[in-house]
């Protein structure tokens, strides 16, 4: 044992020191303490937060977090902060906000502030639990909301004009159930309803509208119009919370969406660049070009005739590229082309339709300032949909260096289809012609990729962000004391992952099985390919061992996660979309491995194009590894997520023992310190598992040292090597 692993273990054994728990590093340059004051005062001892909230602990770290989103809304500058889990950086950044907005003279004064987030389960935290408590008990008069796109919400005139003989004979039913409830809802948020319309497309198709189609304030049922009592609400609050796509649309609708406010607080920040670039994102289909279409015979801009010679001009062109396209494109998936690869009579076919679309986009302006100030325009939203198309058909004609282009191919039930599909490089120009000309708030617990003065680059680079109050702020869970690390060791075995799917199951499904035995289940396993995941499922599957085995897509991820609750011996195998929003604190899960350092998919165009754009020798540097550092933070935080939750975190990959790059990565996890010997991990595993048992009605599981089958010498010798990294 080296003197570090020395340092480690007395610290484990009689608990870190303060500054090892949590330690901020802290770029910005704290002002006068008149951004301090009030921040302690709500969020210290003696505050309102501190006499209503049980268990509350005042943090220096929160108060310091608070106090320089406070600094950033009162001088208008952006603040990045990075915080770990636990930190309390939703309420470091409502109690600034609220305080901000009443010194302002809140929504009287047209002084708000949006909270956007990327997922329903941190926005419900907002919703449910965050701001009903400081609604409640801050001392402040303030009003709050959500917003939601207008396909979130029921139509009242949709619902009564459906026909719902028309839909399968299993979902007729439950448009019973959506039509009672809409009857009795406040909002009209389809999310309240008790089961997920979103798997059921043809029942939200009925009971929904597009906003081309909508007829805003001439519609008979405008004044029950669930979209538009959210719409009004929200001008009246002072805290309107939304999620990131909401965000990006309303920017790219002028403002139409959202009320005016001062400031963004953008939490899951990390998420926001591929949202933008989504956003942003452009297909070429016969949905795009029959979505303009059919807006334009709703609102009645071309006779008959006229819109007929439209269809049949634009389908043939359509025809003549997609066919063409069906010959380039030869397997299902994506392919990229490079500049000038399209065939030259593409932007013939190209040229056609970019004029169709600017007839309909001429046609539906003229209607739109006939309107006059009209905010609720369907001949506006025509306007700007119609626009894009067109300048993305534009940019597919010149084949834009700044965009990526590439064909997706996608197999159906009616045979496959190909849709010519561009997307921006760099979001950087986008965001500072549109959300950085407000104050932006960016907190996530990823943000940052390295410690020191150049932690936030890579974000600040991505986004456009000049300049910022930097911070951040380490969990106050006790990682050393709580989590062992453990890393892929394989003797005479590969430097690296094999890129056959079967040859890295065949290698990795041995060490799996190895530690769930050990850990007697209770794991989350993420994959970084589907086909691998599969492998390894089907391998787990095939012995007699007694867990409640868990696959990705065997249900929906709300479900999986609830099934993976209710047992103790639970086994999740999983992919990409698991490595974020999941949230299972307590003892039911005590171990995620990682299968492979999750790099960017070499075959997604706008991934290998992103990597290009900083040149061969630099792409790996600055994209691939921040990039694999955010996923990987992300990974390993499903494991501890309260300060009594202890576990494994085992990474497969050999190449965390051998590569150059791989000590940069590994001083990004939270807690990392070294890799945990085989004995510690039975050791450590054994209290683990006892604490588990005291915690269970059912009668107590053997411990970890008596459980049969599991040779923990052998366990030793193949599975892990003594010291790792810094040993």
């Amino acid at each position: 044992m080296n003197a570090y692993q020395r340092k480690k273990a007395e610290e484990r054994e009689n608990g870190p020191p303060e500054r090892a728990l949590a330690w901020n590093v802290c770029q910005a340059m704290y002002g006068p303490t008149k951004y301090e004051a009030p921040m302690r005062e709500l969020l210290g001892a003696d505050g309102p937060i501190a006499r209503n909230l049980p268990g509350y602990q005042p943090r220096s770290l929160q108060i310091m977090l608070a106090e320089a989103i406070y600094r950033g809304l009162c001088e208008g500058k952006h603040v990045i902060a990075e915080a770990g889990c636990g930190s309390g950086k939703s309420l470091a950044g409502l109690v600034p906000a609220i305080h901000w907005l009443m010194e302002q003279g809140g929504a009287k004064a047209n002084h708000r502030i949006l909270v956007s987030t990327a997922m329903i389960i941190l926005q419900d935290q907002y919703t449910k639990k965050d701001l009903p408590f400081l609604e409640k008990n801050l001392g402040y008069d303030f009003e709050w909301t959500k917003r939601k796109g207008r396909s979130n919400y029921a139509c009242d005139e949709r619902l009564g004009n459906a026909k719902p003989d028309r839909l399968p004979a299993e979902q007729q039913h439950l448009f019973d159930e959506v039509y009672r409830w809409a009857g009795d809802s406040f909002e009209g948020d389809l999310a309240e309803l008790p089961f997920d319309i979103g798997q059921r497309p043809e029942l939200k198709k009925m009971v929904t509208i597009k906003g081309t189609s909508c007829k805003g304030r001439r519609c008979d049922s405008f004044g029950a119009c669930f979209y538009y009592t959210s719409k009004d609400r929200a001008v009246n609050c002072e805290i309107v919370v939304v999620n990131h796509a909401l965000l990006v649309l309303n920017e790219l609708y002028n403002g139409m969406i959202l009320p005016e406010y001062d400031a963004v607080i953008i939490d899951e920040a990390h998420k926001l660049e591929d949202i933008v670039r989504s956003n942003l994102t452009e297909e070429l289909s016969f949905k795009a070009f029959n979505g303009l279409l059919e807006s334009a015979e709703e609102l009645e801009l071309f006779s008959s005739a006229k819109l007929a010679e439209l269809r049949a001009r634009g389908e043939l062109n359509l025809d003549s590229i997609e066919n063409t396209l069906l010959r380039l494109v030869r397997y299902p998936g994506k392919q990229r082309f490079a500049k000038g690869s399209l065939p030259e009579t593409f932007a013939v076919w190209l040229t056609e339709l970019k004029d169709i679309v600017a007839q309909i986009w001429l046609s539906a302006r003229r209607q739109a300032e006939s309107e006059g100030g009209q905010a609720d325009s369907r001949a506006k939203d025509l306007v700007i949909s119609s626009e894009s198309l067109g300048k993305a058909i534009g940019a597919f004609i010149s084949q834009d260096p700044s965009f990526v282009i590439w064909g997706d191919r996608r197999t159906g039930k009616d045979g496959d289809r190909v849709m010519l599909c561009q997307a921006p490089i760099k979001v950087d120009e986008w965001m500072k012609e549109h959300l950085l000309k407000k104050t932006c708030v960016f907190l996530s617990a990823t943000l940052a990729t390295s410690r020191g003065e150049n932690a936030f680059v890579p974000f600040k680079e991505s986004l456009g962000i000049d300049k910022a109050i930097e911070l951040q702020v380490d969990s106050p869970f006790d990682y050393i004391k709580n989590a062992r690390y453990s890393l892929g060791y394989y003797p005479a075995g590969p430097a690296k992952p094999p890129s056959d799917a079967e040859e890295w199951a065949d290698i990795i499904y041995p060490r799996i099985k190895l530690v769930l035995e050990l850990t007697k289940g209770g794991a989350l396993v993420l994959f970084t390919s589907r086909k691998v995941m599969t492998e390894v499922y089907w391998r787990l599957s095939q012995g007699d061992d007694d867990w409640n085995l868990l696959k990705q897509d065997d249900a929906s991820k709300d479900q999986l996660i609830e099934m993976f609750k209710s047992q103790q011996n639970s086994v999740l195998c999983a992919t990409a979309s698991f490595f974020e929003g999941v949230d299972i604190p307590g003892n039911a899960l005590r171990c995620v491995i990682i299968d492979k350092i999750p790099f960017p998919m070499p075959s997604d165009p706008v991934q290998e194009a992103i990597s290009e754009s900083y040149g061969k020798k630099e792409g790996f540097k600055k994209h691939s590894i921040p990039y694999a550092v955010t996923m990987l933070k992300q990974g390993v935080g499903r494991l501890i997520r309260s300060e009594t939750d202890k576990g494994l975190l085992v990474l497969l990959d050999p190449r965390m023992r051998s590569a150059g790059y791989a000590k940069q990565i590994l001083e990004q996890l939270p807690g990392y310190s070294y890799a945990a010997q085989a004995d510690e991990l039975k050791v450590f595993m054994a209290d683990v598992l006892t604490e588990t048992e005291t915690t269970l009605e059912e009668p107590p599981v053997p411990r970890a040292e008596t459980v049969e089958g599991v040779d923990f010498e052998a366990l030793a010798d193949s599975i892990w090597k003594a010291g790792g990294i810094n040993g």
